[in-house]
């Protein structure tokens, strides 16, 4: 039987989340199910770039321009497009559709709504952002299933109070059949920095706060005193760039660390530094980590989220605490001083570990099985 899916996001960019939708969409359209995204945006913008993204893949979206807000107008227009398509499961990708969709009951909205949780962030008390998290807790605990990418998560605030036979572990999957680097333009400020350093230290994702970016630059500038030509790749835009900036500048270290900004699809420079760090402070399961152990880099990171799962606790990759400089600054040492043989066994084992338990195929399978839970 064709299970009708229609995922709904407000997506920012092109980001871990927007990642992971579109590889479970190539494994859905390969098992036979029908999946359309929506893509919500604001009126004034023309293109987004998971919208680009789905398009390059030959994926079905469908962009829908809305007033910021919650608009619920614009949402019973959701609805009645989705039973006019006959969708069988409303699959929500944040707290934005959470709410437009779960604030209808049952009755009304007809369609089951599940909902995906890409990670958690706990937003300062009685701003904006924080009311909102308030009310997708409560709406949680209403809806017909909701999927967290970590066993880890399910100790969140958040999601303690959802009834246990409604939350499902659907970790995050990868599309190891896709061949990363071949499709991405030159960046001639990266190109150059690689030729200016023999080795090279690299992070990738938002610069937002809860990325502990301020805590590799620290320990970077102390690795530099005697590690000599050593340089630190950034790919990422965010909020936080100002900030970072200037520590980077008050560090003094500033000709060798490089912010390349917003990159689409980084896997070709991802595969050519000597390791990737992932200093954050909170995480779900980041699609970063997956990408990169299957595109063959060493990498060190915190122990938050579903990353020491994925790790199995430091055998696939060096685990810090979070926040710890010292343990940064000695475990980058540990992973620039492997031995040619070493770093290849690294490697082997953990393209191993995303094969067998990381693939968009497997992602796919779970949540297939889930689906049919509520069409049956």
């Amino acid at each position: 039987m064709t299970i009708k899916v229609l995922h709904l996001i407000d997506s920012g960019g092109l980001y871990g989340a927007e990642m992971v939708l579109l590889n479970l969409m190539e494994e859905q359209v390969k098992a036979g199910l029908s999946p359309l995204i929506l893509s919500a945006g604001t009126p004034d913008i023309e293109e987004k770039p998971l919208e680009k993204a789905a398009l390059e893949r030959g994926l079905p979206i469908k962009k829908w321009r809305m007033k910021a807000g919650f608009n619920l107008p614009e949402a019973w227009k959701i609805l009645k497009f989705a039973k006019q398509e006959g969708v069988q499961i409303l699959h929500s990708h944040g707290y934005k559709f959470n709410l437009l969709m779960g604030i209808w009951p049952k009755s009304l909205r007809k369609i089951p709504l599940l909902s995906s949780l890409h990670g958690y962030v706990n937003a300062p008390q009685f701003t904006k952002m924080w009311l909102y998290e308030l009310l997708d807790r409560k709406i949680l605990n209403h809806i017909e299933g909701v999927f967290v990418v970590s066993g880890h998560m399910t100790e969140n605030a958040s999601i303690k109070g959802i009834r246990k036979e409604r939350l499902h572990i659907v970790e995050n999957g990868i599309n190891i059949e896709r061949h990363f680097c071949l499709d991405e333009e030159d960046n001639q400020n990266i190109e150059m920095f690689f030729n200016k350093y023999n080795k090279i230290i690299g992070a990738v994702g938002r610069l937002s706060k809860e990325k502990g970016i301020e805590y590799l630059i620290e320990a970077f500038s102390k690795i530099i005193e005697f590690e000599g030509n050593l340089g630190l790749l950034l790919i990422g835009e965010g909020p936080e760039r100002v900030r970072l900036e200037n520590q980077v500048l008050n560090l003094g270290i500033e000709n060798q660390v490089l912010f390349a900004g917003y990159i689409k699809g980084p896997h070709k420079y991802i595969k050519k530094i000597d390791c990737l760090v992932m200093p954050s402070l909170t995480e779900g399961l980041p699609i970063t980590l997956l990408e990169t152990m299957w595109t063959g880099t060493p990498i060190v990171a915190t122990s938050v989220g579903g990353i020491p799962s994925v790790l199995d606790g430091g055998r696939y990759g060096l685990l810090v605490e979070p926040e710890s400089v010292s343990q940064l600054v000695a475990a980058l040492q540990a992973v620039l001083k492997y031995e040619p043989s070493e770093r290849l066994k690294v490697i082997e084992n953990a393209r191993a570990r995303i094969r067998d338990s990381y693939s968009s195929k497997v992602m796919a399978e779970k949540y297939q099985e889930i689906y049919r839970m509520w069409i049956s």
